[in-house]
């Protein structure tokens, strides 16, 4: 994969920074990267090599790419954490591998800004909100490592995009999550930067994006800052220490640093229920709260659809809270057992979580919740039981097969 043409230019929306992709294995995607802020950070934003070689890498590892080359000086020590996310990603996952970096330019070490200032990624979900809350708790406003800036990224969903385009519905539907956030920024010390990038039609599918992409892509947006930040949170997603294989993971993340930009994990042992219990307390963060995974296209001013996954446990988990008359987010319906029968967990860290909620109900004497919470549960448990069986089979008999 060569990455090459870079350049930043004015947009109508702002700002943009592009580059060139040559694809040279088997696999075609875009031929253009590019990321996009709005003018009033435009002075402070360039095409930093750091940006497109970082959200490149898992594609170049997992697609089947010979190398991983970009015009220009590259930082230093982001080709070293590049080196040794790799490595990660081959040790998880035998279908990737090492691909040895490239810069016409040669390597170097890139210096920081003088004066450190420090960015969020925030999109107004459970994790980043936490670590906002903890940031503010932790951190004077005038410590380095105190949160001055919330970047918001927009295009990061399958359903954003028709194709290369960004469908105007969901356009208008992040510039309302936009305004929330920057109503919080307002109350709670940050400026918000509205950036937008394509590097999710990079990645094939929803699985490869949840295990390989999204960390290393949407981190690279924060290379295009140099001249503004040199300290970047980006929340970790609340399993703990029993966080499996993901993208964004506690032995990735800091590996995404460069010489100018230091990549800083929030939270990484704090439970998504402890999360969410700190940005219950918060009603200004409660306003900009949202979780939802609904594909479906929403009206004007609906943040959370109510009905999917994850909007079905966060409700049930604000109820164990005492706070869901305050989630002004989310629509107004009953909260009862046919409500909680509904919720439908997948997948094992689900499961965990779920339960913890249900926990959570029976100790705020909300015992009818967490019996039928409970239900759906069990169904899901034995599901992926079966399912562990039949893979465990299935490998079993492809090896008798092959007579090993």
């Amino acid at each position: 994969m060569l990455i090459d043409e870079l350049r930043a230019e004015d947009v109508p929306f702002g700002r943009r920074a592009s580059a060139r992709v040559v694809w040279e294995g088997p696999h075609r995607g875009p031929d253009s990267m590019w990321f996009e802020t709005d003018a009033a950070t435009g002075a402070d934003f360039e095409a930093a090599p750091e940006a497109f070689v970082l959200a490149a890498m898992p594609c170049a590892v997992a697609l089947g790419e010979p190398r991983l080359a970009v015009e220009g000086v590259l930082d230093a020590r982001l080709r070293d954490g590049l080196v040794a996310s790799m490595t990660v990603f081959s040790h998880w996952d035998p279908t990737c591998r090492f691909v040895p970096v490239e810069a016409s330019g040669g390597f170097t070490t890139r210096m920081p800004r003088a004066e450190r200032r420090s960015v969020a990624f925030l999109s107004g979900g459970v994790d980043s909100l936490s670590m906002l809350r903890s940031n503010r708790l932790t951190f004077p406003l005038d410590h380095p490592l105190s949160i001055r800036d919330g970047l918001f990224l927009a295009g990061w969903n399958t359903y954003d995009w028709n194709g290369s385009r960004l469908l105007a519905d969901r356009r208008r539907a992040t510039d309302e999550q936009g305004a929330r956030l920057a109503r919080l920024g307002a109350v709670s010390a940050f400026a918000l930067i509205s950036m937008r990038s394509n590097v999710r039609t990079f990645h094939p599918d929803y699985t490869f994006t949840k295990n390989l992409g999204f960390g290393a892509g949407m981190i690279a947006a924060a290379h295009c800052f140099p001249r503004r930040f040199t300290d970047v949170w980006f929340a970790s997603h609340g399993h703990g220490a029993a966080a499996v294989p993901h993208a964004s993971h506690v032995l990735l993340d800091s590996n995404h640093s460069s010489g100018a930009l230091e990549v800083r994990m929030g939270e990484p042992y704090r439970l998504r229920m402890e999360k969410l219990a700190a940005v219950a307390e918060w009603d200004e963060a409660l306003e900009a709260l949202q979780v939802c995974l609904s594909f479906d296209t929403r009206p004007p001013g609906e943040v959370n659809c109510g009905r999917c996954e994850k909007c079905r446990r966060t409700m049930l988990a604000l109820v164990a809270l005492g706070r869901a008359d305050r989630a002004t987010t989310f629509p107004r319906v009953p909260i009862d057992a046919l409500f909680a029968a509904a919720y439908r967990p997948v997948g094992a860290q689900q499961h965990d979580y779920s339960a913890q909620i249900a926990d959570a109900l029976d100790v705020a004497g909300r015992s009818d919740l967490a019996v039928a919470m409970r239900r759906p549960i069990r169904r899901a448990v034995r599901r992926e039981r079966w399912r562990g069986i039949g893979r465990a089979a299935r490998r079993w008999l492809g090896s008798d097969r092959n007579g090993s």
